[in-house]
């Protein structure tokens, strides 16, 4: 669903958004792009209307959260406000975070305070038909109802003219699925993965509680909040039903240490042989589960699917608890158990498999996986009424052993897992010296610190053995945070630690990580080589020099840093960077936050440039033009804002242009029509607006235009179908008007369009159909009439 472009052009008022966005955004989200889509299928379902009116109402604080700054900061724009309440116009949008099936979400602020982020979801209810409205009405009910660490907070709901607008919390680390395909086979240890399904169990419990069945679990509704803890999001797909809490009484039995006594039976229990008392305890417990709940609508994510969902004979709150399981097994396996070849092929699989397949994988048999499958087991079994959870809940999850060692009211204290993609900063949830999910210190752990506290300790000293051959051991073992920089354990012996003491006592800081990821991660003819050469020979690298360690000298092939290493970049010094012969320079999927390094420009030998997956900001410098050899500018997953240089023209040998997932504002630049050798634009979930540049006919060796997700608008311009090359054209969720151009018709190399989801009218040209290589067109959620028959077309 697009607002209408006309929006962006009218004279301000109150009843307007403002979509001017301002530049000074730092927090990146990072967009999903390959996110799977939920489906809505009806069976029997009334549709309700509702009554728009202009209207704003806000969430009123409880009393537990009047020291939040998200509140404050509500508290003092409605105190200055006239009328005693919160408007648009107090809201200032920053960026277009991403599109969901009802509307769109906008980071924003309060114009009079910056130090509060939200989240807003703009949804344009003269678009939807209606029952995606009764969706949006479901929505903002479940929201208002919420009060929950693990769920998202409604801070204000504004009705305004044909717009629903909801005001929530951002949460800056984006989505576990994203955070997932960052990962190694795209899966988690199973720490992690006890971390996040724990958080998520308490979140359903709670839903349940309220009567609510989410319907719609899965890894791309699981938000991360600035500290690293779940929130789940999207709540349209939801039903409520009447729940009855029972209080009931569990008796088992339960072990505990006694004295040894021989025979007989104790007043307090049975003594074993081992001195065990084997003690019959009562405990009460308090279940909330809507079991009456009944729906007979099909919706969700198609993988994600219950069996009696599928059936259309009604469902309840198991297919939760289904959508529980098949999300443990994606976070461990990286695939969820019954994918298919097709969506129709998964839904066959659903229905007709008995049990769970699981996958071999490597490290499989590792502590903590048993139990894994196990409770998978008993969460994806296919009559609801044998499911684990259907009767009582989350309370007998909760007792399975894979939560074993779970403290669960205090399960807010839990630091989140180490895991690349996850920057969780330090907040009231958990501390330095939070607890670990998993249990007590390793004894690894332990060994080094009994190690620092004999040598001395603190003052950032290194660690030494008081064994005959000295060596020194670099803190620390398992990614221990020490000051602002990540260290990794190597050991270094005395002879190599005194030539890299003599750097660090003339300031030299560095990073020292394992060398086995990239062998030629540094390569020097200088005074550097004789460096590398002996902290390689132990087992360490030199990833960052901050003071002029790498000479101008330097004759470096490439300068790359390590994938998984979680550094922290505090700038490049301009002096560091005068390699005369550098051509690669690697930073992808790196912790690295800054602006965009300026003197990088005077590379003029660089070829590759990857910054992907990081947290740079500010603008492209103008002097990008100096970069004269670029051939590949891989800039993906950033905060970058601002337009893009005109001085791009002059990179003649530019063949890849990867920028999406940023902040870019202003329209697409005509200048990149210049770069001749240009092969790969991509520019999608940014913030563009204007049309189209017709100017991009010029790059005949362009096979893929991908700038969907903007806010691109205007005709799309026939002169597209001049470049001969083109194998990709994705301009999906834009806001495309007028006719699809039948000149595309002679982009003989085409195989995939995707332009769904515009403003497009008119018949679709029958001259697409003469493409033989053409086997995807998506133009649906469009106002196109007719359709053209190709037997190899996916349509």
């Amino acid at each position: 669903m697009d607002i209408e472009e006309t929006q962006l052009y009218r004279s301000p008022s109150d009843t307007d958004l403002d979509f001017s966005f301002t530049s000074t955004a730092t927090d990146r989200t990072i967009a999903s792009s390959s996110a799977r889509s939920s489906l809505t299928l009806s069976f029997n379902d009334c549709l309700s209307t509702t009554t728009t009116t202009t209207t704003t109402t806000a969430t009123s604080s409880f009393h537990h959260r009047k020291c939040d700054r998200h509140w404050s900061a509500i508290e003092t724009a409605t105190n200055l406000s006239t009328d005693g309440r919160l408007h648009l116009r107090h809201l200032k949008l920053l960026r277009h975070l991403g599109t969901g099936n009802l509307g769109r979400v906008f980071l924003c602020q309060l114009r009079d305070s910056n130090n509060a982020n939200f989240a807003l979801k703009v949804i344009d209810k003269d678009s939807l038909t209606k029952k995606k409205l009764s969706q949006v009405k479901m929505e903002g009910e479940i929201l208002s109802m919420l009060d929950h660490p693990f769920l998202p907070t409604l801070y204000a709901h504004l009705e305004v003219s044909h717009y629903s607008c909801l005001l929530i919390d951002y949460c800056p680390n984006g989505d576990l699925h994203s955070v997932l395909r960052k990962q190694p086979g795209n899966r988690l240890p199973v720490q992690a993965v006890k971390f996040f399904a724990a958080e998520v169990l308490v979140a359903l419990e709670y839903l349940h509680a309220l009567g609510v069945v989410y319907r719609d679990l899965k890894p791309e509704n699981i938000l991360l909040r600035e500290d690293g803890h779940i929130m789940l999001s999207d709540f349209d797909l939801c039903f409520k039903a009447d729940v009855v809490p029972t209080y009931d009484r569990r008796v088992h039995s339960k072990r505990m240490a006694g004295s040894m006594r021989k025979g007989g039976d104790h007043c307090f229990g049975t003594f074993s042989r081992r001195g065990v008392v084997e003690e019959e305890v009562v405990e009460e417990e308090f279940v909330a589960e809507p079991t009456a709940a009944l729906s007979r609508s099909c919706v969700g994510t198609h993988e994600y699917l219950a069996p009696e969902l599928l059936s259309g004979k009604g469902h309840g709150n198991g297919v939760d608890w289904w959508a529980f399981g098949v999300l443990i097994y994606e976070l461990l396996y990286g695939t969820t158990p019954f994918k298919g070849g097709s969506k129709e092929s998964t839904l066959r699989n659903i229905a007709s498999s008995k049990h769970a397949n699981f996958h071999v994988m490597k490290g499989e048999d590792g502590k903590g996986m048993e139990e894994a499958r196990d409770l998978i087991e008993k969460l994806l079994v296919k009559d609801p009424r044998q499911r684990l959870g259907c009767t009582k809940g989350a309370t007998d999850i909760k007792r399975h052993r894979f939560f074993d060692g779970i403290k669960w009211p205090l399960i807010r204290n839990y630091k989140p897992p180490e895991i690349r993609g996850l920057v969780a900063k330090k907040g009231k949830s958990h501390s330095s010296s939070g607890v670990v999910l998993g249990g007590a210190s390793s004894p690894r752990r332990r060994c080094w610190w009994m190690l620092w506290k004999k040598g001395g300790g603190g003052g950032g000293n290194l660690l030494r053995n008081k064994g005959s051959s000295p060596r020194y051991y670099l803190l620390n073992n398992n990614q221990h945070y020490n000051g602002n920089y990540h260290h990794y354990k190597a050991t270094v012996e005395a002879s190599t630690w005194a030539n890299l003491q003599t750097r660090m006592l003339q300031g030299h800081d560095l990073f020292a990580v394992n060398r086995k990821r990239r062998e030629d991660a540094l390569r020097s003819q200088s005074r550097s080589k004789a460096l590398h050469e002996s902290l390689s020979a132990e087992g360490v690298f030199l990833l960052e020099f901050r003071k002029s360690v790498i000479d101008p000298d330097n004759n470096l092939q490439s300068w790359n840093s390590l994938d998984s290493t979680p550094c922290i970049w505090k700038g490049v010094g301009s002096t560091n960077l005068k390699c005369r012969s550098l051509e690669i320079l690697d930073h992808c999927a790196n912790k690295f936050q800054g602006e965009f390094p300026a003197h990088l420009c005077s590379l003029n030998t660089l070829k590759l440039l990857y910054f992907c997956e990081n947290y740079i900001f500010g603008e492209i410098s103008t002097e990008i033009g100096n970069l004269t050899s670029l051939e590949e500018l891989v800039i993906y997953s950033n905060n970058l804002t601002g337009t893009t240089p005109a001085s791009i023209r002059e990179l003649k040998h530019l063949r890849v242009i990867w920028a999406s997932v940023n902040s870019f504002t202003g329209p697409i630049p005509p200048e990149i029509s210049e770069c001749d050798s240009l092969e790969i634009l991509r520019l999608a979930q940014n913030s563009f607006q204007g049309s189209l540049p017709k100017e991009l006919q010029k790059l005949q060796n362009l096979t893929n235009l991908i700038p969907w997700e903007n806010l691109l608008s205007g005709e799309i311009p026939p002169e597209i179908g001049n470049i001969s090359n083109l194998e990709v054209l994705a301009l999906h969720q834009n806001s495309f008007r007028g006719f699809l151009p039948k000149e595309l018709g002679k982009l003989s190399q085409l195989k995939e369009v995707y332009i769904s989801r515009n403003m497009l009218n008119g018949t679709i040209p029958r001259e697409l159909g003469n493409i033989i290589n053409l086997h995807l067109l998506h133009l649906f959620d469009n106002s196109l009439q007719g359709n053209i028959f190709q037997g190899n077309l996916e349509s």
